[in-house]
């Protein structure tokens, strides 16, 4: 892809074409070039967002396609995604609100969950209070049967995920969130 001049509106949604592809059921635009990954908490270890680098600024793809079509996100607003998809970089997906709006929103899509509300209650939890109380019951360290490695390969999860749980990381004692 050639270096394009980005000085109008439509150079910037030329632009944008040229790097992703449209998905006919969502509407959504699937960005195809550079992605980051980010960790935290809520959010997949690998849950990707598109980056971009225009005019010697960086950051989401999202965002510098949004700012150059709108313009300047005003102060105290943020971009928010109707779609959820982390990969899409389609405009008619995007409206500005305060954050408080897009958590609100999160919450309403069950996206995010209450920080008093169980660690159970989360849509991504991998433990029900049942499985937590026999791995924390049964496990044993480096035990060929009852070992992370072991509880790991048999529950389908990573060996971090049983550590995590264990020693009280992820799901404290009474099972609230931590």
């Amino acid at each position: 892809m050639k270096r394009a001049s980005l000085n109008t509106p439509n150079d910037w949604l030329s632009w944008a074409e040229d790097r992703s592809i449209p998905e006919p059921n969502s509407g959504c635009h699937l960005w195809l070039c550079a992605v980051r990954g980010k960790k935290g908490r809520g959010r997949r270890a690998a849950d990707p967002r598109p980056m971009a680098c225009v005019g010697g600024r960086s950051g989401s793809a999202f965002r510098l396609l949004w700012e150059g079509v709108h313009g300047p996100i005003p102060e105290g607003m943020v971009l928010c995604h109707t779609c959820d998809n982390s990969l899409c970089i389609n405009l008619a997906h995007g409206f500005l609100g305060t954050q408080k709006e897009n958590m609100q929103d999160c919450a309403k899509k069950k996206r995010q969950w209450l920080q008093s509300a169980s660690s159970f209650e989360v849509p991504s939890a991998k433990f029900t209070p049942e499985l937590l109380e026999y791995v924390r019951a049964v496990y044993t360290p480096r035990h060929p049967e009852f070992g992370s490695k072991a509880l790991a390969k048999k529950l389908g999860m990573s060996r971090n995920a049983i550590s995590m749980a264990i020693n009280g990381h992820t799901y404290n004692r009474t099972g609230g969130a931590q």
